[in-house]
Order: structure tokens, then C-alpha cells, then sequence
């Protein structure tokens, strides 16, 4: 479960949340700074794996959902690192157009996505994420058709 750091801090739906879940809870991150770092994007992918969950319920708002997008594409892909994660930057078509379409040869995410959105980006429904690199500060767009969440609730 990853849920904001002011709905965790000013709520208790966090704490609801992981009791619905109950014995399947595998663990819980409070918090993903704006514009989803890249940084927190492989902490996480850290604690997915320790943890061995085998999915993410997400409840906060845009950058909690574009960073755990990318985390399961990470963790199909095996990425542990900015160079793992560079090489599933999405990459813009060829005829010019803004569309971005996933590198060839990326494998598909298999961990599904459960999104309690709090905000109205509607970016949960999209297969598109954006996620900030630490170390060159440029947004980088990820794209895979199966990184959209299996439900939005």
C-alpha cells in the first residue's frame, strides 16, 4: 500500500485501508515526493521486492500513481538502478507527433494496480506516467499499454 504523506498523517484511511487488506497486507510507504523521483521509484521497487507483494493499492493523489506506473515496469524489467530505468523511457514516434510508445523489447508488467485517487488528474486511467530524474532533473515520459491499473476506485 503507498498512500500520501498528509492523508497518512491527517487520516485514518490508511490504517482502514490495510485492515480491509488484511492478512495479504505485505507493507506500507508513506509518501512519494512531487513529480515522482526516480530515487523513491527504486526505494520502492526495493520494498516490493523485500516484501514480496504481489500488488499495489495506491491511495493519493498524481505522483503516487505516475511513480508506482513506473515501478511496475521497473519490476517486470528487473531495473535496480537510473541506468535500468533509462532504458524504459518511453520513446516518441517517428513521424513527429507527441504520441510515446514503450522501447521494443520491454517486458510487460505483471504486479496489478489498485488506484484511490485523491485528486483529478485523471492520469490513473492512462498508461502513461511521468517521473522525475534525479540526476538530470528532466521529467521523463513511461509508457506500456498494461501499466493502467486493474481498477480505479
Amino acid at each position: 500500500i503507498v498512500v500520501s504523506k498528509s492523508l497518512d498523517s491527517h487520516t485514518d484511511y490508511g490504517k482502514k485501508l490495510q485492515e480491509v487488506v488484511g492478512k495479504s497486507f505485505a507493507g506500507k510507504r508513506i509518501g512519494i515526493s512531487s513529480h515522482s523521483p526516480w530515487n523513491e521509484i527504486l526505494e520502492c521497487c526495493e520494498e516490493v521486492r523485500s516484501s514480496k507483494a504481489d500488488a499495489i493499492i495506491t491511495l493519493g493523489g498524481g505522483s503516487i500513481s505516475d511513480a508506482m506506473k513506473v515501478l511496475v515496469l521497473a519490476e517486470a524489467n528487473d531495473a535496480k538502478s537510473f541506468e535500468d530505468l533509462s532504458k524504459l523511457v518511453g520513446v516518441r514516434s517517428k513521424d513527429g507527433t507527441f504520441e510515446v510508445n514503450p522501447p521494443e523489447g520491454i517486458k510487460a508488467p505483471i504486479i496489478p494496480l489498485i488506484f484511490i485517487p485523491t485528486s483529478l488528474s485523471v492520469g490513473e486511467y492512462n498508461a502513461h506516467a511521468g517521473a522525475t530524474n534525479n540526476r538530470t532533473h528532466a521529467k521523463e515520459m513511461f509508457t506500456h499499454p498494461l501499466c493502467v491499473p486493474k481498477f480505479v476506485i
